[in-house]
C-alpha cells in the first residue's frame, strides 16, 4: 500500500499504481487478515468453512477468534485457533500421513520353509522378509503382487487389489499356494543324496546338512531315495516313498550307524544281543 486517503465514510487507497475506493468498514476489514500457509493438496477450512486449498489469506474483522484446520486424504487433520489481528497473523498447517506399519505373515503348507517374497507394490519392486515390518500410508488402497518366494519358489504368484491396512499395525497374509508337487529331504548328518523314480531314473542329486532341509518340486507318485553319508561310520539308506498330488512330502534320510549283531546260543534258548560300532550294548533279547 503506497497510500491511504481518508474520504469520509470511505477510503481512498493507492496499492502499487491502482487506486481503491473502499467503505470504511470494509478498510477495517481487509486490513485484519491470517496468511495461512499449508501443502497444496491440503483443503482448508475456517470455523467448519471451506476457504481454498494450499497456501491462502484469509480476510476477517480484527479481534475475531477463528479455528482454522486443514484435512487431506489419507492424512490426520491439523489445526489451530488464532484471534485476527491488525497486520495479519501468519500460520503453518502440515496434516500428517497415515501410517499403517504392516508385518508379512505367509501361510506354508506342509513345512515348506519361506523366508521371503519377491513383491511389487503400486509399481515399487522389493524383498519383503517374512516377519518384517514395512511402513505403508494407512487407508489408502494398494496394489499389490507377489512374483516368487525364497529360499524355494514353489508357490503360485499372488496378485491382491484394492488393500488398505489399518492405521497402526496390520498384518499381510500371503497364502503359498503350490504349483505342483514338493519333495522335502532332510538329515541329521551330512549326506549325498539321489532320487529315483520308480522305474530307476535319476532325477536329482543333492548334499544335505543337518537343519538345512533341501525342497524342490517332483512329479507325483513313488520315488525312491538314497542317501550315502559323507563321513562318518553309517550305513547307506534306502527310502522309498508316495508323494501326492499338488502336496508337501518331508522324507527323512538320516543313515543308520553301523553295528554288529551277536548271537549267543545257551541251552534250549537262542538270546540276542545288539552291540554298536565300539562294543556297547544297546539292546538284546
Amino acid at each position: 500500500i503506497a497510500a491511504i486517503y481518508p474520504l469520509g465514510d470511505y477510503l481512498a487507497v493507492l496499492v502499487g499504481s491502482t487506486l481503491r475506493i473502499l467503505p470504511f468498514k470494509s478498510w477495517i476489514v481487509s486490513a485484519c487478515f491470517v496468511d495461512i500457509v499449508a501443502p497444496p493438496f491440503a483443503s482448508i477450512y475456517v470455523d467448519g468453512r471451506f476457504v481454498g486449498n494450499g497456501s491462502l489469506r484469509f480476510y476477517a474483522e480484527c479481534g475475531r477468534r477463528v479455528n482454522i484446520v486443514a484435512t487431506a486424504e489419507y492424512h490426520s487433520p491439523d489445526s489451530v485457533s488464532v484471534t485476527v489481528a491488525p497486520g495479519g497473523v501468519r500460520v503453518a498447517l502440515a496434516p500428517k500421513p497415515k501410517v499403517s506399519l504392516v508385518r508379512l505373515h505367509v501361510l506354508a503348507p506342509g513345512g515348506l520353509p519361506v523366508e521371503a517374497v519377491e513383491v511389487e507394490v503400486d509399481g515399487e519392486r522389493m524383498v519383503w522378509n517374512v516377519g518384517e515390518v514395512k511402513s505403508f500410508v494407512a487407508e489408502k488402497p494398494h496394489e499389490i503382487y507377489v512374483s516368487s518366494f525364497r529360499p524355494y519358489d514353489v508357490c503360485r504368484p499372488q496378485s491382491f487389489s484394492n488393500v488398505r491396512f489399518k492405521e497402526g499395525e496390520d498384518v499381510l497374509v500371503v497364502p503359498c499356494q503350490l504349483v505342483g508337487s514338493v519333495l522335502g529331504i532332510k538329515s541329521s548328518v551330512p549326506v549325498l543324496v539321489a532320487v529315483y523314480t520308480e522305474r530307476g531314473e535319476l532325477v536329482m542329486t543333492a548334499q544335505v546338512m543337518p537343519g538345512v532341509p533341501v525342497f524342490t518340486l517332483a512329479e507325483p507318485g513313488a520315488h525312491i531315495l538314497k542317501s550315502k553319508p559323507v563321513e562318518g561310520k553309517y550305513v547307506e539308506r534306502e527310502v522309498t516313498v508316495f508323494i501326492p498330488e499338488r502336496q508337501v512330502v518331508v522324507v527323512d534320510v538320516t543313515p543308520l550307524p553301523y553295528g554288529r549283531l551277536v548271537v549267543r546260543a545257551v541251552p534250549e534258548v537262542a538270546r540276542i544281543q545288539v552291540m554298536d560300532w565300539n562294543g556297547t550294548l544297546v539292546g538284546e533279547g
